[in-house]
């Protein structure tokens, strides 16, 4: 279970599915994401922000928390920015 091995669910019936394959992507889809939020002038949480990113590269670091931190990232990262894009259409 690291960063470079196969994670996946219900290995008995011979699949799986490879999480470690989409680290990288969506470390480069995040970062795009918060700088277009940026530029566009939305305002996001930063400490949501900086645990998103931080949480991926400790799944990228990390064999014990692979799971678990791959998953609150994606849940920080969504979160954090569908509540930002809110609050600039509220006002």
């Amino acid at each position: 279970m690291n960063a470079t091995g196969i994670i996946g669910i219900n290995k008995t019936v011979g699949w799986a599915w490879d999480l470690s394959g989409f680290i990288i992507p969506l470390l480069i889809i995040q970062i795009s994401t918060y700088l277009t939020l940026y530029f566009l002038k939305v305002k996001t949480n930063l400490i949501f922000s900086i645990l998103s990113i931080v949480f991926l590269v400790v799944c990228f670091k990390m064999n014990s928390f692979f799971l678990i931190s791959f998953l609150s990232s994606i849940l920080l990262f969504l979160s954090n920015c569908i509540y930002s894009i809110y609050l600039k259409f509220k006002k």
